[in-house]
């Protein structure tokens, strides 16, 4: 073999499994320069045989076993590193797999830029659920070479090392290598790597395939966020981190914000999962932690988070949990919201780090009195009523605005056709900031919704409708922790072959979901079969699209494109947002054109090709590029320029706006003069 131009190094624990397709991906890489040092980590299962079979008939493979188990990643690459011969070195963990041109374009992407290391995109599977993301796409949309961390502090939050080749000496001379004995050593290794070096290269194209097991008991060793080992381990790192930029207060105030904005992100999460008396430890080794954190940093905070904060560091567990409902639990306020327009979380006394406590609730930002009673997330949840077949259920008033006279009805929507079955509540005696209501929830109080029966492989979400004065809203049920909900028998309202019962479950969050089952073969299904067959056309059970009270209702309809081109960015959401979003509302197509901003339902939502004949009836302005529209008095005709596919759209016979901050000039214009006219 001729002398190797990159040392590849994969490491591996008791992965047998998985090791084979890692190790297939390194062998089969169009750059064949390479040594595969492959290091075990004392493994018991066969991965050592399979290392040794593969070494065998393929001579740039070195096997190397560790005299003893480590514990972690950093013993196994440093043993690789001691062990490279080649003038670059990548990793690679045996969970993972590269893509098949990885090393050619790391290896020819070092040599063109002169640099000390480069990064490649990482792409993020969720193995369970077929997700897949790139990891910080912002950090690779072009080859880009920065001259040091400095000039691109961006760089912190890319802290993984197997998306990256590394200059051998380089690394030697500055004498940079994993922490022995901690987890999360990837951020330590990383940022060493960064403050060394002159020249950092950054490429767009996928090198490494990066395999996530979400929700799931795996071997992976720094997924299992909740041993309390993984707490202090990347505490201890970030420490580490600390100390290397200890001179450097710029940098520090960057990685704080990536503690703030990620790790402590990551385990408020793990807090929300976990019970009262299992957060007792993590609670207390975060909040020290944090506490050392300048106050200055914590403006980066989203508000869910920094009221979240606030609670952590007060100690107030209860509280935490509550607040973190809205980031952490599916966008639930479960809290009345106090001030005159709704912008503080709660009313607190106890100063935190010489700030206010209105510094940290304050919530203004989320614009929570903007959001239209249609979008809003009311949290509800069901207990059982004591000693009664009834069950309970309460509906947190977070705006205060639901009135007293407010009905309410449990239904089961299922995702395809809408609600199928409600259940009708009565108001009972309610507390400050909530609406309480009872219902019974057996077959005898079920009422179909869509004259039809319900199909055995139907499934969908259990809500609640509120129907006021304020309009018809649809929130998702909690079921109280420790309750249980039995199938419930729907023989009574099935139609021949359809299904006689549901069944329900409980989601990790408590919202629950349900799944229709069986078969009805009686006389009297065959009898409702037949009448709701010559009742014609079923009752629709979507709720009607409503215009939003005192803003300017805009729709946006663009003309129609492939399915495999609607990643192209044909409308800037956020840049509207930034923009409009206090004075007008956007009704934007559900097919995906844009990066879908965060925790913005007060500025815009989204609709079906179905709805857009109802979205059209209620808009003010109408911004199209689609021809049938063209003549109606309320369009601006927008199409920005997209290349190639333009061929794909429609030929539009009049003149065109094709850049959006124009476009926002026209829209200005046009609602400026709708506020005269009213």
């Amino acid at each position: 073999m001729t002398s190797p131009q990159v040392s590849v190094i994969l490491i591996g624990f008791n992965d047998a499994g998985r090791l084979a397709n890692a190790l297939g991906s390194l062998r089969d890489q169009s750059f064949t320069d390479i040594e595969i040092i492959a290091v075990d980590d004392c493994s018991t299962d066969n991965s050592l045989e399979i290392l040794r079979t593969a070494a065998a008939s393929d001579p740039r493979i070195r096997v190397e076993v560790l005299s003893q188990n480590s514990g972690g990643c950093s013993a196994p690459r440093n043993r690789g590193m001691e062990l490279a011969k080649a003038p670059f070195i990548m990793f690679c963990d045996s969970d993972d797999t590269y893509d098949p041109h990885a090393v050619r374009n790391m290896h020819s992407a070092i040599k063109c830029m002169k640099a000390d290391l480069v990064i490649g995109a990482a792409k993020r599977i969720i193995s369970n659920t077929g997700e897949v993301k790139i990891w910080r796409p912002e950090l690779h949309k072009k080859s880009l070479v920065f001259d040091g961390l400095s000039q691109e502090p961006g760089l912190l939050f890319e802290t993984i090392s197997v998306n990256k080749i590394y200059g051998a000496d380089f690394l030697r001379q500055n004498e940079i290598s994993f922490p022995p004995g901690l987890l999360f050593e990837d951020q330590l290794f990383t940022l060493r790597c960064f403050l060394a070096a002159a020249r950092i290269g950054v490429i767009p194209q996928v090198v490494y395939n990066w395999n996530v097991e979400r929700g799931a008991q795996t071997d992976s060793i720094t997924q299992s966020r909740r041993e309390s080992r993984n707490v202090s381990d990347r505490i201890a790192i970030n420490e580490l981190m600390d100390r290397e930029l200890e001179f450097d207060p710029v940098m520090t105030h960057h990685k704080n914000r990536k503690f703030l904005q990620h790790e402590l992100s990551l385990y408020l999460t793990t807090l929300f999962e976990l019970s009262e008396h299992e957060s007792i430890e993590l609670i207390e080794n975060l909040s020290r932690y944090v506490r050392t954190i300048p106050i200055e940093d914590f403006e980066c905070l989203r508000p869910g988070l920094r009221v979240a904060t606030y609670y952590l560091l007060t100690g107030d567990q209860a509280k935490m949990r509550r607040a973190l409902w809205w980031e952490k639990g599916g966008g639930f306020i479960n809290t009345e919201l106090v001030g005159v327009r709704r912008e503080l979380w709660s009313h607190e006394s106890t100063e935190l780090m010489g700030y206010p406590a209105s510094w940290w609730l304050n919530i203004g930002d989320l614009q929570i009195n903007l959001i239209p009673f249609e979008q809003r997330r009311y949290f509800v949840s069901l207990s059982k009523e004591t000693s009664s077949i009834n069950w309970l259920v309460g509906c947190v008033d977070f705006a205060g605005d639901l009135p007293p006279n407010s009905q309410l009805q449990i239904i089961l929507r299922e995702a395809r056709t809408g609600a199928l079955i409600a259940f009708t509540a009565v108001p009972i005696a309610s507390e400050e900031g909530s609406r309480c209501f009872r219902v019974n929830l057996d077959s005898s109080s079920a009422e179909l919704i869509q004259d039809r029966g319900v199909n055995s492989d139907e499934y969908g979400v259990v809500q609640v409708q509120i129907t006021c004065a304020l309009g018809v809203n649809r929130s998702d049920v909690h079921l109280q922790s420790g309750e249980l909900l039995s199938a419930l028998s729907i023989s009574r309202l099935a139609s021949f072959d359809c299904a006689d019962h549901i069944e329900f479950e409980v989601q990790s969050d408590l919202r629950l979901r349900w799944k229709a089952s069986g078969s009805n073969k009686s006389l009297m299904s065959v009898v409702r079969k037949i009448r709701r067959s010559r009742n014609g056309e079923s009752t629709s059970s979507y709720l009607p699209i409503t215009k939003v009270q005192n803003r300017t209702t805009v729709l946006y309809a663009p003309a129609d494109l492939p399915s495999f081109d609607t990643a192209l960015e044909r409308f800037d959401t956020q840049l509207w947002i930034d923009e409009f979003g206090r004075s007008a509302y956007l009704m934007l197509p559900r097919e995906v054109f844009t990066t879908r901003p965060q925790r913005s339902r007060y500025a815009y939502r989204s609709y079906s090709a179905s709805q857009r004949k109802a979205v059209l009836a209620i808009a003010d302005i109408v911004i199209t590029d689609r021809p049938e529209l063209i003549g109606d008095p309320r369009v601006i005709v927008f199409r920005k320029d997209l290349g190639a596919a333009r061929y794909l759209l429609p030929v539009i016979g009049t003149a065109t706006v094709g850049n959006q901050n124009e476009l926002h000039q026209l829209i200005r214009a046009r609602i400026e003069s709708l506020e005269v006219q009213t």
